[in-house]
């Protein structure tokens, strides 16, 4: 026996492959009812907006995240399922077409495993849990890769052409998938076998589709004054340099991303591809040209901006077949105390504790625990938007106009406002009268590119707010009327105020405190008969 090969004595310590199959199907299943009955994170409600507002790009991102929502709320309504259906779908399908991928390179297992990672390392979970853009760009790098492996592989046209709306997608749904282009070109003229590419038309017709794909997002940054570019680019290194945040954070935020065993497979992987330059397998060649670049770019970004847990999600699912088949091959051998070959020890207990980690995440969310227990984001909003829609109500019909609704802040209250008054507010959408804080000179990411505040000057308006109203916003208006401040389901209190007369710019305020008796009364005379 190879002094590499671990011993083959069976150990009953090790999870069996139906109890990981078990906890695999319970996780899944908690994620499910999660997505059905979570409330919306902040984050959640602005993408949401950004369905409401379909358009070629935002100020923070490009469009797909936007189209990904539409078609879930199309489906099932404004609603935290309609939100999160067809990101749930897209995450599930990735790992369909990443095992399609390791399936061309490696052996069945090895391909297994790397699929099932999407949906077990927990960081990988959530992405399918909560609607952002990483399911969307995850699912279109998968689809790169697969699409890139058999172009390599056998030249054929169409596989190039699929890679090219793949990258497309990509880019369509973060700025980082661009990095397919950097990693496909690197893995061409890094393979000798490979370079013959660079004489045929089809890699430039792949490149050509994928500009052709973003070109939208160019023209809408064109019209905005790059206003999208220059808040993913610049934005990014104009920070002090910051060493210690190099040295100490992104190492872990790695560790979390991907667990150790995948984390120290995947260095291998890495080590072992660039040690043999030259000579690395063809596969090994991907796993790196795919996942080392933008790994890098973070890396030299890390001292001068915070690199957040996401940003690296799409640097791995080229990795995980390698580091998969590494593990695999350094336990060949390996069977179960029933002489069934079974996943080795280091994977089987990784996936166990993923998958117990990812459950008792799940729980809280599932059951409604975690809204009540501080978790960050979340809360039970929908009180505090009927509120709101009780205020609208209320100057509805004293003026006879639809006021504005301004959730004070970047976008966090007006975007869960707006969302969660959606279904109690006809005949206006609540999408459409309700802003951030930009119009009281705080900062609104996209929300200032849906109105502007010439529309609403004079406007009477309601203003609501997490915390209780600041006096500053006051100046703002001829006249604020605080109303009892709101309690909300984790018991924190929240701002609602009256405000008449939206000003150009702020000037003397005068605020009134109305007791919850007389703001009763007065809801109740103005109500319609």
């Amino acid at each position: 026996m190879s002094s590499r090969r671990p011993s083959l004595r069976p150990s009953k310590l090790w999870p069996r492959t139906g109890v990981l199959l078990t906890l695999l199907a319970l996780a899944l299943a908690l994620r499910l009812v999660a997505a059905i009955a979570m409330p919306l994170f902040s984050q959640e409600a602005y993408y949401w907006m950004y369905a409401q507002h379909l358009d070629w790009g935002y100020f923070d991102h490009p469009p797909m995240v936007a189209w990904v929502i539409w078609l879930g709320t199309a489906l099932f309504g404004d609603t935290e399922w309609g939100v999160r259906s067809a990101n749930l779908a897209a995450m599930l399908s990735a790992s369909v077409v990443l095992f399609l991928f390791a399936r061309q390179w490696f052996s069945k297992r090895a391909a297994l495993v790397s699929a099932l990672s999407l949906q077990v390392l927990p960081i990988y979970f959530l992405t399918g849990l909560v609607t952002t853009m990483d399911g969307a760009l995850l699912l279109s790098w998968a689809a790169c890769l697969a699409a890139f492996s058999v172009a390599v592989r056998t030249g054929r046209a169409w596989a190039w052409v699929v890679a090219g709306i793949s990258m497309g997608a990509a880019m369509l749904s973060k700025y980082t998938g661009v990095f397919l282009g950097v990693g496909g070109l690197l893995a061409v003229a890094w393979h000798p076998a490979w370079r013959a590419q660079f004489r045929r038309p089809w890699p430039y017709v792949a490149a050509a589709i994928a500009v052709a794909c973003f070109a939208p997002v160019v023209v809408w940054n064109a019209q905005h004054d790059w206003a999208s570019f220059r808040f993913q680019a610049a934005g990014r290194f104009v920070e002090p340099v910051r060493w210690w945040r190099s040295m100490a954070v992104f190492p872990l935020v790695w560790l979390a991303v991907l667990t150790p065993v995948p984390l120290l497979a995947g260095v291998a992987v890495w080590w072992r591809s660039l040690r043999r330059l030259a000579r690395a397998r063809p596969a090994l060649v991907l796993a790196t040209s795919f996942s080392l670049p933008l790994f890098l770019v973070f890396l030299a970004n890390a001292p001068r901006q915070q690199v957040h847990i996401n940003w690296l999600l799409p640097a791995f699912p080229s990795l995980l077949p390698a580091a998969a088949n590494h593990v695999i091959a350094e336990w060949r051998g390996w069977r179960s105390v029933t002489g069934r070959i079974e996943l080795p020890p280091p994977l089987s207990v990784t996936a166990a504790g993923c998958l117990l980690a990812c459950i008792v995440v799940a729980v809280p969310l599932a059951f409604g625990w975690a809204r009540f227990g501080g978790v960050r984001g979340l809360n039970d909003w929908r009180a505090l938007a009927q509120r709101v829609d009780d205020a609208v109500g209320t100057l509805r019909s004293e003026t006879g106009r639809e006021p504005l609704v301004i959730g004070f802040g970047h976008y966090k209250m007006a975007s869960l406002i707006a969302f969660y008054r959606a279904p109690l507010a006809p005949p206006a959408r609540a999408s459409s009268t309700t802003t951030s804080g930009w119009i009281l000179d705080d900062i609104g990411l996209s929300f200032p590119y849906w109105t502007t505040r010439e529309r609403w000057l004079g406007t009477d308006c309601v203003l609501v707010s997490e915390s209780p109203i600041d006096p500053a916003s006051a100046a703002w208006f001829d006249r604020v009327e605080v109303l009892p401040s709101p309690v909300l389901a984790n018991g924190s209190h929240s701002g609602l105020a009256i405000c008449r007369g939206l000003r150009a710019k702020p000037g003397p305020p005068q605020i009134v405190n109305r007791t919850a008796a007389h703001a009763a009364s007065s809801h109740e005379a103005s109500r319609p008969e």
